[in-house]
């Protein structure tokens, strides 16, 4: 996250390289980064898993960035919009 706050703004390919990086160091293999093209195919599908939308603010914090899903892990858990992720 630090390092995200020193860089100058990127370009989209940049951030999703950076956050392709990001999701690949959680070691997760269901987390995944999708560029806009694969987002606005699946938009009609609910592919958000436990229900959580992050986002990088401008200010590098990582925010959850859509209001979780009724009934998802996230919403169950008390996760709201806007919500910081922790480092």
């Amino acid at each position: 996250r630090l390092r995200l706050q020193q860089m100058a703004p990127l370009s989209e390919t940049a951030a999703l390289d950076e956050s392709e990086a990001l999701v690949r160091r959680l070691g997760d293999r269901f987390s995944r980064v999708l560029k806009p093209a694969q987002t606005a195919k699946l938009g009609k599908y609910d592919v958000t898993g436990v229900g959580i939308n992050l986002v990088i603010s401008d200010s590098g914090a990582m925010l959850v960035g859509a209001v979780p899903n009724g009934g998802s892990a996230a919403e169950r858990a008390g996760i709201a919009y806007g919500d910081e992720a922790p480092p």
